[in-house]
C-alpha cells in the first residue's frame, strides 16, 4: 500500500477541529479516518503519561492504515488528533512519515479557548474545582499540573506553531488564527486544499451543553451516553434541557489576555513573516 495519509488537523483543542473533521468527511475529495482522533503519532507519549482523560489511541501501523481507504484515489486521506499540537516530537514524526503532508491548525482567542476547555472537562466530570483556582495555581489536587497545562500552557500557541512551520514550511500549512466564523474558516481551508466548498453546517458539531438536570449532567460523563445523546436528541431540543452557556468572567478574561499578550504578538510575527 503505497499511499499515505497526507492531511492532518492537529488542533488546537476546542478550536473547531471536530466541526472541520465532520465537514471534510462530507466532501468527495477527502477520505477522513473512520476514527476521529487515532492519536497514532502520539500513541507512546499518551501511553507513557498518565492523563486524567481516557484515550483510545492506535499504536499499530496496520490498524492505523485500516482507518482510511488508502487503496482508493482520493486527493486527501486525513485525520484529526489534537494531541499532535503540543508534542514537538509529533511534528518530526509526521514529517518523517510523509514530508508532503498538509497541516491544518485552527486557533482562537486563547483565553476563551482555555475556559471552553475547562467547561468541557467539568461537564465530563474530570474536574469540580473553579476555573480561577486552576489558573491561579491554588488547586493542588489530582492532576493539578495537567489541568494547568491543558488550559493555559496549550494557549501559548507560538511555540507549537513554530515547530510545525520549521518542519513543513509555510506552503504546507494553513493556520487560522480565529475560527469564530467557521464559514470563513471553511472558505480559507477549501482554498488552501483547492477543493470546492460544500454546504456549510450552521452550528458547531461539538457544541457545549450545560444541562439543567443533575441526572443528565451525571449521565453525560459517560462516553457511551454522550454518543447516544447526540444520536437521538435533535439540536432544537438541546436548548430545552440545558441552561445558558456560562461566560468567562470579565476580570479573568482580562487577566488571561494579559498573560497571553506577548505570545500572541509572537504568533502574529511568525505568521506574518511566513
Amino acid at each position: 500500500m503505497s499511499k499515505k495519509v497526507n492531511l492532518f488537523i492537529i488542533g488546537a483543542p476546542k478550536c473547531g477541529t471536530t466541526y472541520l473533521f465532520e465537514y471534510l468527511k462530507q466532501t468527495v475529495e477527502c477520505d477522513m479516518s473512520s476514527v476521529k482522533e487515532p492519536d497514532f503519532f502520539s500513541h507512546d507519549l499518551l501511553t507513557r503519561n498518565v492523563t486524567y482523560y481516557k484515550t483510545q489511541s492506535i499504536g499499530n501501523q496496520v490498524e492505523y492504515d485500516q482507518l482510511f481507504r488508502l487503496n482508493q484515489d482520493f486527493p486527501y486521506h486525513g485525520e484529526a488528533s489534537v494531541s499532535y499540537f503540543t508534542y514537538p516530537e509529533v511534528a518530526r514524526r509526521i514529517h518523517t512519515y510523509n514530508p508532503e503532508a498538509r497541516i491544518l491548525i485552527l486557533l482562537r482567542d486563547p483565553a476563551l479557548r482555555a475556559f471552553s476547555h475547562y467547561k468541557m472537562d467539568r461537564r465530563l466530570g474530570y474536574i469540580n474545582t473553579s476555573f480561577d483556582s486552576i489558573i491561579n495555581r491554588e488547586y493542588t489536587g489530582a492532576f493539578a499540573e495537567q489541568f494547568y497545562d491543558q488550559y493555559i500552557t496549550t494557549g501559548y500557541y507560538s511555540r507549537y506553531v513554530k515547530t510545525y512551520f520549521d518542519q513543513f514550511g509555510k506552503n504546507q500549512i494553513c493556520c487560522i488564527r480565529d475560527t469564530t466564523d467557521m464559514s470563513h474558516t471553511i472558505e480559507q481551508i477549501s482554498a488552501f486544499l483547492n477543493i470546492p466548498i460544500q454546504r456549510i453546517p450552521e452550528t458547531r458539531v461539538n457544541q457545549s451543553v450545560n444541562f439543567k438536570s443533575d441526572l443528565l449532567k451525571s449521565l453525560y460523563t459517560s462516553r457511551r451516553t454522550r454518543k447516544l445523546f447526540k444520536a437521538i436528541i435533535p439540536p432544537a431540543m438541546v436548548s430545552l434541557i440545558s441552561t445558558e452557556d456560562e461566560k468567562l468572567p470579565h476580570e479573568l478574561n482580562e487577566k488571561l489576555t494579559r498573560l497571553f499578550k506577548e505570545d500572541q504578538h509572537e504568533l502574529k510575527r511568525i505568521l506574518d513573516n511566513d
